[in-house]
């Protein structure tokens, strides 16, 4: 076999290879134009946000969302040697409509035995309880710890999409009662060392 017929059959296998690799590529291409599976389209994008206004759009941003005034709840909580399962302490009222900010804390000391609390929300002035752990489930107080609403053990307020709620629909009420609604603490195990519990509550309202 002479060195010339070699070289052409390997220049015609090079080139059926090519031919080959092309009709691949070409087929992915039409199953890719075509939307098959495993296509992503990529798009360069403009969004606003909910604090934002879309320039395209009449409808008005949200006061609670651009221009929220921001308050805050200051509650120190004595917590007594035997106080029992049940027992409950409120920390404060917050306006029904009002955003909880995810980043409040809760600041305690060792309260021996207090393992599993709870924060939520109940109708002011005596009110009945709505929810009593839609906020925090479960939080443990029996070492001293800061600790965020967002990263407490059950957080109501730990996703983005509870993060942007407002009070009234973390109780799971149906529509906004109006007023206020108030926070409260709950030991569902009994306190064998005195202790405190001190929460640094904030809070958005519109403007």
């Amino acid at each position: 076999m002479s060195k010339n017929y070699q070289r052409g059959l390997a220049i015609a296998g090079l080139l059926a290879v090519v031919a080959l690799v092309g009709g691949i590529v070409q087929m992915d291409a039409v199953h890719h134009a075509a939307g098959g599976a495993g296509f992503v389209a990529m798009a360069v994008v403009i969004g606003y946000g909910s604090g934002a206004r879309d320039p395209s759009s009449l409808k008005a941003i949200d006061g609670i969302n651009a221009a929220a005034e921001v308050r805050r709840i200051n509650s120190l909580i004595a917590i007594a040697n035997g106080d029992s399962i049940g027992s409950k302490y409120m920390i404060g009222e917050v306006p029904a409509d009002a955003i909880i900010d995810p980043l409040s804390s809760i600041v305690t000391t060792a309260i021996t035995s207090a393992t599993d609390n709870d924060i939520g929300l109940a109708y002011p002035n005596g009110g009945a309880m709505i929810v009593a752990d839609c906020i925090v489930n479960g939080q443990t107080l029996a070492a001293a710890a800061t600790v965020s609403l967002a990263a407490a053990t059950g957080s109501g307020v730990a996703t983005p999409a509870n993060m942007k709620k407002r009070a009234w629909e973390l109780a799971g009420l149906s529509a906004n009662p109006g007023g206020n609604l108030a926070l409260w603490l709950t030991l569902n195990v009994a306190a064998t060392a005195a202790g405190s519990v001190w929460s640094n509550i904030s809070y958005s309202k519109g403007a």
